[in-house]
């Protein structure tokens, strides 16, 4: 495809990886989705974890049927009582660590547009020290929010599951045998994981999702 802006990173991983080559000549393209509200992105991560997509959705909605615009600023989430946010389906805690989000982008503790000027590691540092902020999140973030492309998620399922799924993988090999394969990937380890995401996908018959 003329223009298409992943395809210097395909040909490379086609290139030096036999089972990346046949993800991407059965998914096609990279189609990968962005998100830019990087508040917005947060909100959602925080809302998802350890719930079904469909929940989450459901919250999300309800969350954001309380808010001015119906659309989740720092400010319209501060403003929000624990009682507000927990009436919408969020646990206690979660209802916490979306406060804690919101007053750390408030009173820029988390300056999310300064990320751009930080490596990878230091945004995930940055992010991890907000209340409800892991390193999965962290890297999901620098993926579909930062658009950094050479990102390894270890801590995700899907990725983990794949390793050990196309290359025989153990629990054991974990970190140190998946980073070495991946070093062949780079600069684009987070292509190489959207398409672990889409293989997934498939293989479980299940709608994708990024």
């Amino acid at each position: 495809m003329v223009g298409h802006p992943h395809a210097p990173g395909e040909a490379h991983l086609q290139a030096v990886d036999a089972s990346l080559a046949a993800m991407i000549a059965t998914v096609g393209p990279c189609a990968m989705q962005f998100r830019e509200d990087r508040f917005g992105a947060l909100v959602s991560a925080i809302i998802s974890q350890q719930v079904a997509s469909a929940a989450a959705t459901t919250i999300h909605r309800r969350m954001c049927e309380l808010l001015p615009d119906h659309v989740p600023t720092p400010e319209a989430i501060a403003a929000l009582s624990p009682e507000q946010l927990r009436s919408a389906g969020l646990s206690g805690q979660k209802a916490k660590y979306l406060q804690a989000l919101a007053a750390f982008v408030v009173d820029k503790r988390l300056d999310l547009q300064a990320l751009d000027q930080m490596t990878d590691d230091e945004v995930a540092s940055a992010l991890v020290a907000v209340p409800g902020i892991g390193r999965w999140t962290a890297d999901m973030f620098l993926i579909f929010s930062l658009r950094r492309p050479d990102v390894l998620p270890l801590g995700d399922l899907a990725v983990r599951e794949a390793f050990m799924h196309h290359y025989g993988l153990e629990k054991g090999d974990f970190p140190h045998k998946a980073v070495a394969i991946a070093q062949a990937w780079r600069p684009w380890r987070s292509l190489a994981c959207w398409y672990f995401y889409r293989d997934a996908d498939a293989r479980k018959g299940r709608a994708p999702v990024v």
